[in-house]
Order: C-alpha cells, then structure tokens, then sequence
C-alpha cells in the first residue's frame, strides 16, 4: 500500500497488488449510526473515464470501536477489526444487478455470530470476502484476493 494513498507512487491508486500487477483500493470505516454490525464506505472511486482510478480490489477496514493506538495490530484484534475484499469485477455486477447506477458510498455488514435468529445478507454482502484481524493469514489472502481473477 502507498503511504501517501491516491497521491503517492500508484498514482490515482492507493496500491498494487504485486503478484497480480493490479491497482488497489484501501477504505475505512466505523459503525453507521443506529445500524450496529454495519458499516458505512464513503467515497468509493470509480468511474469509466481515463483519469479515473483503475483499482481492481476494494479493501475495506471495518472498525467496530476506535482503537488507541493505529500502529498496533493486537489493537485492531482488540477492537474486532474485519478486513473486506471485493473485486471491481463484483461490484460492477452488484451495481448492474441492483440498478444502482454507481453511486460511491457502499453500506456493508461483516458475517457476525448469530444471537437470537437469522440476520438478512444483503446481494452486496455475499460478494464480499470478510475475515476478522485475528484470523488474517496468507492463506486466507491467496484464497480470496489471489485467486479472485479465476473467478
């Protein structure tokens, strides 16, 4: 990831996703006011003309409580951090799908524990790949960002 995100090396880009050669997308977020378990992307962008940024995967940090430190990882473990994956590809299709014509802010729910019943997935939430912090590994990575080209 660039340090200075869409101003940096990666030019409109905030990275690259070196095995793959392709431009990545970084976007945080805490919870939507009265929606717990949901989280707000703000921002998303995109768009079809040549300056626009030509990232391929969207990462989306979903933070369900402010950590005290952003520099330490056990921090975001404390804090129940998850980490999204959605390729350009999906969200297009979701976006075609739903008729939503490309609007830039995504509302979306990491998967949670069930306490009391079912909880409704939206068509947005089944194309992301969610994995908590402290589950983070390389094999979760070359499963879900690697191969997502295979797709």
């Amino acid at each position: 990831v660039d340090r200075a995100l869409a101003q940096g090396a990666c030019g409109r880009d905030d990275g690259c996703v070196m095995r793959l050669g392709e431009m990545l997308e970084v976007k945080g977020a805490g919870p939507k006011a009265g929606r717990p378990g949901r989280f707000q992307i703000k921002h998303v962008r995109r768009g079809a003309a040549a300056e626009a940024p030509q990232w391929r995967h969207l990462f989306m940090v979903c933070r369900p409580e402010q950590p005290t430190s952003w520099v330490c990882v056990e921090e975001f473990v404390r804090c129940g951090f998850w980490l999204g994956h959605l390729s350009r590809d999906d969200l297009e299709a979701w976006d075609r799908d739903a008729v939503r014509g490309g609007k830039d802010n995504l509302t979306v729910a990491p998967p949670r524990e069930a306490v009391g019943g079912r909880r409704r997935v939206s068509g947005l939430d089944r194309r992301i790949r969610w994995v908590r912090f402290r589950d983070f590994s390389l094999a979760w990575w070359e499963q879900h960002v690697l191969a997502s080209r295979a797709r």
